[in-house]
């Protein structure tokens, strides 16, 4: 064994036995886990606590340990987290989400609750069934948390899935504190973002446990929680940056400053959204465990988990949408060309009003949106485990799990996302900054060319419906997993043995319609009651800067008229259903896939204490195979044809007869590790590990469909297809470690890693025809339009302008182009030629190695109350991406990059003493490359600096009172593009304050 001063030995005994428990299987449920007994409570003790596992486990292992029954560091266990070297977080509404380590996003770690593997499932507000791998630590309240441990190297007896680590959370068991244990606790919630909830909402918390019976065989114990949280978030979004050559003769007319040189890549913004989003949230978590040891030898524990988390948001947006009449352009400096001032006039408008016999609308559209959504996160396990000591050398553990996580919709009805959307036909000029803080937008509104307005005068009744959306997903992962772990000891070592059998489901369903109400043109403004319609100064949420005469209005209200416009006959309006006075949208899913893994896993892992130069080694080896089938199956309506709506605008109509795709896979993995630890001196201690980890694929990469298909005429079609048959991505993984314990409670420590990742899924593209869907604009009708034009072919007609090439195609078939329900279906009767679509398959062609250096130290400054924590995190990796790269000459699918590789620094100070507890922590992360988006152009999220504080006085023994603040900086989130001028996302986020108290009994 390793040597040790004596002040750590009685402290330490505790975590020696926990770090056997977790040694044993991805299996061994960390049932009865001793380093959850909290010996010293408050901020010291759960430090003290969590250093003594540190120091004592094999490999590389972080802790974070409750300071008290029922009270852990943080009410979020990912901003708890982030606190750990290596370890980062994304957030959502301004909360800690998933958690990113070492460089390795969310589905690249694995989490577990008390050793087993949890089912994830997550969906967001879009039409796309998010199948993903990342575990949302939102769902989990911290009250019934008494540890958390991330394993950062492999291990035979950990459970894989996890390349970035394991995170192993650990929840409260009566056996293990013997007695009477309970604890209540209240918080009141202020988030300073609220704008139209209850500016303080509660959050109720509770633990009860007791053991009873011969020598206290018998234990049972119960933790509930329940939060509500109202918030706002005003926002700016942009859809995408569309590359282009630099051509000046474009923009003969216009006021260019700081031109790029001609046939330079410059990047044209397609639209400025502001939105305001006001957010309800309700939390719901319990666990319920019973525990039972008839003899000394054999434990039971039978426990219950729920958690529930529903999320009901109002958006409302203002928005302009650039037509390419550009007047003026001011570039920002540097090698990228972006527009720090984009600007566009429409002088037809003023200039020639419009008589009923031409169009119904002319003219640049401002679009105000009200958008209904909701979610719904739900996840329940039940276990069961039996610990058996068969000899005082050999002892069993068996235990099996039937977990369940489902996220969709909160409203069936209404779905994710539901979207009523206006516009005001009437734009005269439009400009958008970037060079401020908060992108603006600035219109000037002539309402001339509106029929049925022309009054002069700007007003709800120059507002005509455009397109809506009904948007529906959801997603369910089951989990079943069967474990029986062993541990055969010696004097000098022992033997840990085990075998697992995990069956997994995954189920996703989407749906999209796209209910008609004007369409993208608009229809008769003055059709919709002006009474919906209430003034709102969108400037005033973003500095005061812009046009300050947007609408808002109820979404309920407008759509429910809308149906029943509908259902009396108007044809304005369709695929809508109102029914019993409320408003409701036709369902049926078009895409519904499944995805099933059966893994078989069997491990074989020794651990010995060896004596080189008078030097204990202790030395941990072991071997783990493991087989994964993977099953996938897919229920989807094809796509029939491509509908030519207007200009520009294409929409893909799917059939209403389901076809299935069955597909599947499989693959096996050998997976050898070894940790080497020993003291140099006493008290510096050295590690060495090597080991083999895998990550799998995420569900949406192996479903057995083609799918995600768009139409874009400036992007080109592209369509996706899944592959079940794909390899785990594999990393081979070093960690080299110097750790110095100089004093109680302190320790510095500086570690390298190294990870060379090989199987890293990439994308083949390959063009394609599909299903047999035909180009309407190209055939035998467009080519006749076309030479009506003075054009000699049809793609050149659509290039020079799409809406007379549309309208020409419209008036030769005998139809009205003044009709906004007319439109044009591809057929390949006459002559439309099949679509080559770019589809892009997941394959394994990407290796690649990420390195770094983790610092870390924790001191404390004598008796005198004070400490501090200090560490950094260092990641490289030859996984990034090249911005300078044309996006005209490769795309992103020509490189790999990993999303999340970021550096992270951590600092905390804190004081505990006379009962009195203060805490203030600063966590930064650097920029880090977040995704791409379906332009195929990068998205980075910028450095981001979080300052956390929590004050606590102990009244009594029992009772206490406590202040925390999240974000007190006010810190808030923005997403970009390749330079920091293509602003894609920016949300204020601000500070949330919780004032409570705890009693504990």
């Amino acid at each position: 064994m390793v040597r040790h001063t004596n002040k750590f030995k009685k402290r330490a005994l505790a975590s020696v036995i926990s770090t056997m428990a977790l040694s044993m299987a991805a299996g061994s449920n960390a049932q009865g886990i001793a380093e959850e007994e909290v010996i010293v409570t408050g901020i010291r003790g759960s430090l003290q606590s969590s250093l003594d596992f540190k120091r004592d486990s094999k490999g590389v292992v972080d802790a974070i340990n409750a300071e008290d029954i029922g009270k852990f560091p943080d009410t979020n266990l990912a901003e708890s987290l982030q606190r750990i070297s290596g370890v980062s977080i994304n957030r959502s509404n301004g909360e800690g989400q998933q958690v990113t380590v070492r460089g390795f996003g969310a589905d690249f770690n694995l989490v577990t609750l008390n050793g087993r593997h949890m089912p994830t499932a997550f969906t967001d507000f879009s039409a796309t069934a998010a199948s993903t791998r990342a575990f949302d630590f939102s769902n989990i309240a911290a009250e019934g948390v008494t540890g958390v441990q991330v394993h950062k190297t492999g291990k035979a007896s950990v459970a894989t899935g996890g390349i970035g680590a394991t995170i192993n959370i650990s929840t409260f068991k009566p056996l293990d504190k013997p007695g009477f244990q309970a604890s209540i606790g209240g918080k009141l919630v202020h988030d300073t973002t609220n704008e139209e909830g209850s500016d303080v909402t509660p959050e109720i918390s509770a633990l009860i446990s007791s053991t009873f019976g011969f020598d206290d065989s018998i234990g049972i114990s119960f933790v509930g929680s329940r939060q509500e949280r109202d918030s706002g978030s005003n926002g700016v979004n942009h859809n995408d940056w569309t590359a282009q050559a630099w051509n000046p003769d474009s923009f003969a007319g216009a006021e260019v400053i700081n031109a790029p040189n001609e046939g330079d890549t410059w990047f044209l913004p397609r639209n400025l959204i502001w939105q305001i989003d006001d957010t309800e949230r309700e939390r719901t978590n319990a666990q319920l465990t019973f525990q039972f040891r008839p003899i000394e030898r054999l434990t039971a524990t039978l426990d219950y988990t729920y958690s529930e988390l529903e999320i009901e948001q109002h958006r409302s947006e203002q928005s302009v949408w650039f037509a390419g009449n550009v007047d003026f352009i001011e570039f920002a400096d540097g090698p990228i060309a972006t527009p720090l001032i984009f600007s566009e006039t429409h002088p037809n408008i003023a200039d020639d009003p419009l008589t009923p016999e031409d169009e119904r609308v002319a003219g640049q559209d401002l679009t105000f949106a009200s958008i209904e959504q909701s979610l719904r996160n739900e996840n329940k396990s039940f276990g069961i485990n039996l610990a058996f000591e068969a000899t005082d050398n050999l002892s069993f553990n068996l235990d099996f799990h039937d977990s369940s996580a489902e996220s969709g919709p909160k409203d069936p009805v209404l779905g994710n996302a539901s979207r009523f959307s206006v516009a005001a036909f009437a734009i005269e000029n439009q400009t958008v900054n970037y060079g401020r803080d908060v992108a603006t937008i600035d219109v000037t509104i002539n309402d001339a060319g509106i029929i049925g307005g022309g009054d002069g005068e700007y007003s709800a009744a120059d507002l005509a419906s455009t397109r809506g959306f009904a948007q529906y997903n959801d997603n369910s992962t089951d989990v079943q997993q069967l474990q029986l772990s062993g541990k055969l000891e010696f004097d000098d070592g022992g033997i840990d043995f085990g075998i697992e059998a995990r069956s997994m489901e995954n189920n996703s369903r989407s749906a999209e319609i796209q209910p008609v109400f004007g369409d993208w043109n608009g229809t008769d403004p003055g059709i919709l009651p002006d009474e919906f319609f209430t003034p709102f100064n969108y400037a005033s949420r973003f500095g005061g800067n812009g046009f300050s005469e947007g609408f808002v209005y109820d979404f309920d209200e407008l759509a429910l008229w809308a149906s029943q416009q509908f259902n009396a006959g108007t044809a304005l309006f369709s695929d809508f259903v109102g029914e019993g006075g409320t408003f409701s949208t036709d369902r049926e899913f078009d895409t519904n896939r499944t995805i099933e893994e059966d893994t078989f896993a069997v491990f074989f892992q020794a651990n010995t204490t060896a004596t080189l130069a008078g030097k204990d080694i202790d030395i941990v080896a072991g071997l783990r195979y493991e087989r994964t089938d993977v099953d996938a199956a897919s229920v989807i309506t094809l796509p029939e044809v491509i509908r030519w709506e207007d200009n520009d605008d294409f929409l893909i109509v799917r059939g209403d007869n389901l076809e299935s795709f069955e597909r599947s896979g499989s693959y096996s993995a050998l997976l050898p590790s070894i940790d080497v630890n020993f003291d140099i001196i006493e008290d510096l201690v050295a590690r060495v590990s090597y080991g083999d980890t895998l990550a799998r694929p995420t569900y949406d990469r192996l479903s057995a469909d083609i799918s995600n298909f768009s139409f874009n005429a400036g992007a080109g079609p592209t369509a996706s297809a899944g592959n079940p048959d794909l390899d785990p991505i594999i990393a081979s993984n070093l960690d080299l470690s110097l750790e110095w314990y100089y004093g109680d409670a302190s320790v510095a420590s500086v570690g390298y890693f190294r990870k060379d990742v090989d199987n890293f899924v990439g994308t083949s593209v390959i063009d394609q025809t599909q299903f047999g869907l035909t180009d309407p604009r190209l055939g035998d009708r467009g080519l006749a339009a076309a030479q009506d034009l003075g054009f000699a072919d049809a793609q050149a007609a659509f290039n020079d302008n799409a809406t007379a090439f549309f309208n020409q195609v419209l008036e030769n078939d005998g139809l009205d182009p003044a009709d906004q329900t007319t439109f044009i279906d591809g057929t390949a009767a006459l002559g439309d030629p099949l679509v080559l679509w770019a589809t892009s398959t997941p394959v394994n062609n990407r290796a690649s190695t990420v390195s770094g250096f983790e610092f870390n130290v924790q001191h404390f400054f004598g008796e005198s109350g004070f400490g501090a924590i200090a560490n950094y995190t260092l990641v490289n990796g030859d996984v990034e991406l090249d911005v300078l790269a044309d996006p005209l000459d490769e795309t992103l699918e020509d490189q790999f990059v990993l999303s999340g590789l970021s550096d992270t620094f951590n600092l905390v100070g804190f004081y505990e003493k006379y009962g009195f507890q203060a805490r203030i922590s600063l966590n930064w992360r650097d920029e880090f490359f977040t995704g791409t988006e379906g332009n195929r152009e990068p998205r980075f999220t910028e450095e981001f600096t979080q300052v956390d504080i929590n004050v606590s006085y102990d009244i009594n023994d029992n009772f206490n009172v406590f202040l925390e603040g999240i974000n007190i900086n006010e810190e808030d989130s923005r997403q970009f593009g390749r330079t920091s001028s293509q602003l894609l996302q920016y949300n204020e986020l601000g500070a949330r304050y919780q004032l409570g108290a705890r009693y504990k009994f």
